[in-house]
């Protein structure tokens, strides 16, 4: 049983798709030419998707090209993506540039330094972005909400619009906004006659608002703490990828003991530290223990992400450096989404982390115990 508790752990991320069948991707470059009858996970330096996946497409990479139909859910994280095929449910992404020209039948959420929208882009349900720079254009069948550092709206919105701390607005010859425009700025806006056809709103965001500017800025949230992972985890992994595959190796073999090392880790640290804090003498001690414990939690979030892409993506001490980065990242993506999902999601990702942090413990006792036998230490 405790053989496949990782594994079990890692199978209810995809609950959306255990009513059928996967297909995983990871290398340097991978290319997808061949049409995908199901769910798609991927990942890699570049990835290319130019046929079809009837399904779901999780992505992770450094440039990310989407040109053919997505049927269901698009869920992508990478450096330069570009979406030019048409969506058939809902989108989610994060990365540095962002340009979309498809059509999205659901709702659109976005995150990233650069976010553009082309013209000829049609969005069926709400479009929630939070980025630096922001061009769009096309049309947006329900309510748009934005917040970053500057805009250039040219949309056909349907709904509503709401603009939140912007730097810098503006609206393009092909703007219109069938709701309200709501919008904080530094001075009030010369909004072109007949643009709006409901009213105008130019004040401090309204108590009631505040719920719905949340989408904004959870996903701008989740980009900062999706690319720390990943800058962390390139890191880690350019610094010791034997210490990551054997603390992996670790988790997978012995999950039930790293769960309950883990548990044991994280309540004992802070009594312990608290007891040290009593006694005068055992303030600095209790300062640097929990500067240590803060910093294995930390490493121990992204050691779950890699026990998830490696549970997905097998490597080994043979597999190239962006083999085992790109499995990195695909469960860095995975562990990010997964945390969207209230009360479940963040129950799953406590588990996995306390695995990763019971493992990483176990391993460097056990590394200790090494040196100690040829007295290194």
């Amino acid at each position: 049983m405790k053989k496949y508790l990782l594994s079990f752990m890692v199978a209810v991320l995809f609950l959306p798709s255990l009513a059928q069948a996967a297909t995983f991707e990871s290398g340097d470059e991978v290319y997808i030419d061949t049409k995908i009858s199901d769910d798609l996970y991927a990942s890699g330096g570049v990835l290319s998707v130019q046929k079809g996946v009837n399904g779901d497409l999780i992505a992770a990479g450094g440039k990310v090209d989407i040109n053919e139909e997505i049927t269901q859910d698009l869920m992508v994280a990478g450096g330069d993506i570009s979406v030019n095929g048409a969506i058939g449910d809902d989108v989610r992404m994060a990365g540095g540039s962002i340009r979309i020209d498809a059509t999205i039948k659901g709702d659109l959420l976005a995150a990233g330094g650069d976010v553009s929208l082309a013209d000829s882009s049609f969005v069926g349900g709400d479009v929630n972005m939070g980025a630096g720079n922001i061009m769009l254009g096309g049309v947006i069948n329900g309510d748009l909400r934005l917040a970053g550092g500057s805009v250039y709206l040219n949309s056909d919105v349907k709904g509503d619009v709401t603009l939140y701390n912007f730097d810098k607005i503006k609206f393009g010859p092909s703007a219109r906004i069938q709701g309200d425009l709501s919008y904080r700025y530094a001075k009030e806006l010369e909004i072109p006659t007949g643009m709006v056809n409901g009213d105008v709103v130019y004040k401090n965001i309204p108590e009631s608002q505040i719920e719905a500017n949340m989408p904004v800025i959870f996903a701008g949230f989740s980009l900062f703490s999706l690319l720390a992972t990943l800058f962390f985890g390139l890191f880690l992994i350019w610094l010791g990828r034997y210490y990551v595959i054997h603390v992996s190796t670790t988790a997978y073999e012995i999950t039930l003991k790293s769960l309950g090392v883990g548990f044991l880790v994280l309540i004992l640290t802070p009594i312990a530290a608290l007891i040290l804090l009593i006694t005068t003498i055992g303030v600095p001690m209790a300062l640097v223990l929990m500067a240590f414990w803060f910093v294995a939690l930390y490493v121990a979030k992204v050691m779950a992400a890699i026990l998830i892409g490696f549970k997905i993506v097998k490597v080994s001490g043979k597999s190239s450096f962006s083999r085992i980065f790109g499995s990195f990242a695909l469960g860095a993506l995975i562990f990010m989404l997964i945390g969207m999902v209230p009360i479940v999601g963040w129950v799953i990702n406590l588990v996995i982390t306390l695995i990763a942090l019971g493992s990483l413990t176990l391993y460097e006792s056990e590394v200790f115990v090494q040196l100690r036998k040829k007295k290194l230490i």
